[in-house]
Order: structure tokens, then sequence, then C-alpha cells
């Protein structure tokens, strides 16, 4: 499941709630953002690189992640340097 917040109405009020008096036809949209927050990945003491779901973060990367997804990280068994 992932969670949205409002952002905006299509002509640009930031508020939630609003009052509108109608003089003419009106089409408003509400905009919605998924919530995400930020995975940042190092490792030490050498640099390896990541796989979340299958996609390569170096360490020091980062990679946004919609709230309440879970991911799957996997790190080499061994690494070579």
């Amino acid at each position: 499941m992932v969670k949205y917040r409002f952002v905006k109405w299509s002509d640009g009020v930031t508020t939630r709630t609003r009052t509108v008096t109608l003089t003419s036809d009106l089409t408003l949209t509400a905009e919605y953002e998924a919530v995400t927050h930020t995975l940042t990945l190092n490792s030490t003491p050498i640099n390896v690189q990541f796989q979340v779901d299958g996609q390569t973060i170096p360490s020091g990367g980062a990679i946004e992640i919609p709230e309440g997804t879970s991911v799957n990280i996997t790190v080499p068994q061994e690494v070579t340097v």
C-alpha cells in the first residue's frame, strides 16, 4: 500500500480546505504525490554495489522508496579488491 499526500489544487491553491463561489463553470483537480523516503546505503571498509529489488546502487548511493513499500536489499557474499 502506497501513501499519498495532498499537494495542491490545479489552480495552485495549497490549502486542502477551501470555499468557492461559483459565477461560472469551474473544474478543480486535487493533486497528490506519493510519500517517499530516502534509503541510503553504505559499506565499510570497502565500497560494494548493492542490489535493491534488482536495481544496482553503489555504496554511498541513495534511492527513493514509497512509504510502506518493502524492498529486498542484496550485497555480495564475497568481494575481491
